[in-house]
């Protein structure tokens, strides 16, 4: 089992612009996660955002029966300010710990560019792997500054129609998506109804792949995936159900609890 592996695969599917908010408010959400329909973690999703200052914490960890094969947990944070119809993050870090081995990646950024990369322990023979250049950087969101949507318009369509330029330190990647269709989603054990919006989503690799093995990565070149987005209070839409295809089975997270204020 390569849990740990995941990274921040699923979730980083997601896209944050939210424009500046003069009020306070909170999300909490928590996720089931199962590859190949057997349930081998739990994930937990936090966010806050005070008068245009956003402060976002995601978590994971490998659960039940699968931590005979894998102990792993992840945490991953970022904050920054919305500026206009987009965040602009400030800071963003993750911690992956598995089966004794940590990884640690820290990014700070100067406007919507990054200004630093910490990896921690660096990569084994950077040269082996496409070079992040300084245009890749600009203009992009690390991925925990990608859980939720503004939907001035309400769950359109139209909501789907963009392309996520997302870096989590050491990979560069774009997400394209697409509207696919309207659903109702209900947490599991629940009788709560929420409607949603399902928007279809492909992977592009940019760069920091090793070299000469582009579909070598956990998620492949061109994957196909989902995201269900429901609305979570103030004009804002969040996940409730991602899915996509990976090379050890197909990854779900799905929603819990689920609670906005």
């Amino acid at each position: 089992m390569t849990f740990g592996r995941l990274r921040l695969a699923p979730l980083t599917l997601l896209a944050l612009l939210v424009p500046a908010s003069a009020s306070a408010g909170g999300l909490n959400v928590d996720y089931s996660v199962s590859i190949r329909g057997f349930p081998v973690g739990t994930a937990l999703l936090r966010a806050k955002d005070t008068d245009g200052h956003y402060a976002i914490e995601f978590s994971a960890r490998v659960a039940g029966l699968a931590r005979l094969f894998s102990d792993a947990t992840m945490s991953a944070r970022a904050a920054g300010n919305f500026a206009e119809d987009r965040p602009q993050p400030d800071a963003y870090d993750h911690v992956w710990v598995e089966d004794g081995e940590t990884e640690r990646v820290a990014m700070r950024f100067d406007g919507t560019s990054v200004a630093d990369i910490s990896l921690d322990p660096p990569r084994k023979r950077p040269e082996r792997y496409a070079p992040i250049t300084a245009a890749q950087k600009a203009d992009v969101l690390d991925p925990v500054s990608a859980f939720l949507w503004p939907a001035p318009g309400g769950l359109t369509p139209e909501i789907c129609a963009r392309t996520l330029p997302l870096i989590d330190g050491k990979y560069r990647f774009d997400v394209d998506m697409a509207f696919d269709r309207d659903a109702t989603f209900s947490p599991r054990g629940t009788a709560l109804s929420y409607p949603a919006i399902v928007c279809s989503m492909r992977y592009r690799q940019v760069s920091g792949y090793r070299i000469g093995r582009k579909d070598g990565g956990f998620v492949k070149d061109g994957t196909v995936a989902e995201v269900w987005m429901a609305p979570a209070g103030r004009g804002l839409l969040a996940p409730v159900h991602i899915q996509l295809q990976s090379r050890i089975g197909r990854i779900v997270l799905r929603a819990t609890t689920f609670e906005a204020d």
